[in-house]
């Protein structure tokens, strides 16, 4: 049985831990859900790492949301961080091995010796869960939003262009389904998005993307829509959405409101004429369809 130290939290907040790197000295350098860095010792918090916020030791944490990757380069000797926010920092090891809090507070500030951004390859930022750096000219980014980026590494180490490889649902796929008369397949996800593949082709042809998650999505029956390609989608928020599969997207055909909670289930009668909405609420809606 493997046994080890558990980190005690002491007066900092409590929170899940994904990046680490044990440092040379023997400590650990650990991200936060809330961007701060801590700094263990022997199982107890020596210092927590915060950035300089103007003037009067104000701070600000060294990211925006959930540290994922922590890495110590020893050639450099630096110490790298990115997460949820799309920036990779970089700390100088020196200075986070010295840092020493003051009688009053457990906050140190220092700042990174360079950051970048990593890109989405869209036009946006990676939410990064997690990278892969075995080739020395490119590295692999897993985009938390749904996809596999490809970041150019330059000859010193700088970051280059992103290309998205690939793309898919960011979060839990809530629901499915597959026409009866072609190749094509419907999905929706907790990321909001409701997206159209050509699973033959193994391809996704385009998507919609709405302000809450998708929940429910089902193509009308061949014996309300022959052609399948009127859909129905619900949503967290308790809406009911039509949307019309056309060749360039999705169209809104129509959109209402009935439930209050997550929309979990929706049916045409046999004779089409009625649709029954089901909800987390506990409450089912009859329309006319």
């Amino acid at each position: 049985k493997l046994q080890g130290d558990i980190g005690r939290f002491g007066n900092v907040d409590l929170s899940d831990i994904s990046g680490y790197a044990e440092l040379p000295d023997g400590k650990v350098i650990s991200g936060t859900e809330t961007g701060t860095l801590l700094i263990w010792d022997g199982g107890l918090i020596r210092a927590v790492l915060v950035r300089p916020d103007g003037e009067g030791g104000a701070f600000k944490p060294c990211h925006k949301g959930m540290i994922e990757v922590v890495r110590f380069d020893n050639a450099t000797k630096t110490i790298s961080t990115t997460g949820a926010d799309g920036h990779m920092r970089w700390w100088d090891y020196a200075t986070v091995r010295d840092a020493e809090p003051e009688d009053d507070r457990i906050e140190v500030l220092i700042e990174p010796v360079k950051e970048a951004a990593i890109g989405d390859g869209a036009g946006g930022l990676c939410s990064v869960k997690s990278i892969i750096t075995t080739e020395p000219d490119h590295w692999l980014v897993q985009d938390a939003n749904g996809g596999i980026v490809r970041v150019a590494i330059g000859e010193g180490g700088e970051l280059g262009e992103s290309r998205q490889l690939t793309s898919f649902h960011g979060g839990c796929i809530n629901g499915m389904d597959i026409s009866a008369v072609s190749d094509h397949a419907v999905t929706a996800g907790s990321d909001g998005t409701v997206r159209l593949w050509a699973y033959a082709e193994r391809r996704e042809v385009y998507r919609s993307k709405f302000c809450a998650g998708a929940t429910f999505v089902q193509m009308a029956p061949a014996y309300v829509d022959g052609s399948q390609r009127t859909v129905i989608a619900g949503f967290d928020d308790g809406v009911v959405r039509i949307l019309l599969r056309c060749s360039d997207g999705f169209k809104i055909v129509d959109c209402f409101k009935p439930h209050n909670k997550r929309v979990t289930v929706a049916k045409f009668s046999p004779d089409g004429s009625v649709l029954a909405t089901g909800s987390a609420d506990g409450t089912v809606f009859f329309l006319a369809a």
